[in-house]
């Protein structure tokens, strides 16, 4: 419980209906409001090692993208992470990780097309740091970045970029088009991708929004139908 409560402080929200906690190999122990230590025996293989981690972080991007959906907004969120320290013990390896922001999709909050989750974390990451260049970074998002929102990834130089589900529509990586591929970025053409942490997850937060938002709708016409038709009756 004060594992859970201490990982809500980190981002100061309240929704946890979507967090996993990670395994207990994992201990998360927060140092301040934006740092996380996690443990990690050795012997654990690499691929091991990452995936869990990469799990962990997008537990969190997925709250930022249940907090959009409350707010009507197409739920998707992001974070962007810097590995700060890694200390050997004993028996196990300890790293450290800062957040440097969070973000969540607010295109119809803010009335600009641009205010996509990414964006918003990723910029808010340079202000942080005091620093356009996010070198060293990992940028996590709860959906397949679409062009825009991975053209900004490589503008500001993120290191690596880990996307939970597939973008059917918009997906710049490998789902809609491979950008990376058709236009290498001048400057920046060494971003690491890893996708399909929390695939379905995140795609079920997705397909939920959009059930219940067609539901609406559906509601919506029903009762204005009715609505016209009593009118028609009128004399």
């Amino acid at each position: 419980m004060m594992l859970l409560i201490s990982l809500l402080s980190i981002l100061l929200i309240s929704n946890t209906s979507s967090l996993r906690l990670p395994p207990l190999w994992i201990k998360l122990k927060p140092q301040n409001h934006r740092t996380i230590s996690i443990s990690i025996p050795k012997g654990l293989k690499r691929e091991e090692e990452l995936k869990k981690i990469h799990e962990t972080f997008m537990d969190l991007a997925l709250i930022q993208a249940q907090e959009a959906g409350k707010r009507a907004e197409v739920p998707i969120g992001a974070i962007v992470v810097m590995e700060r320290e890694k200390k050997t013990m004993e028996n196990h390896y300890e790293k450290t990780f800062q957040i440097i922001s969070k973000g969540q999709n607010e295109v119809e909050t803010l009335k600009d097309a641009s205010a996509h989750a990414e964006m918003q974390s990723l910029r808010s990451a340079a202000k942080s740091i005091h620093n356009w260049r996010l070198h060293n970074a990992t940028l996590y998002t709860t959906l397949e970045p679409c062009p825009m929102c991975l053209s900004a990834a490589q503008a500001f130089r993120i290191s690596k970029l880990v996307y939970g589900a597939p973008d059917l529509r918009l997906g710049a990586v490998e789902t809609h088009i491979n950008l990376l591929e058709i236009a290498r970025h001048p400057f920046h053409n060494t971003m690491e991708v890893v996708g399909g942490i929390r695939k379905e997850e995140c795609g079920k937060i997705m397909v939920d929004f959009f059930r219940e938002r067609r539901k609406s709708k559906y509601k919506v016409g029903e009762i204005k139908g009715i609505e016209d038709a009593r009118n028609s009756k009128k004399p």
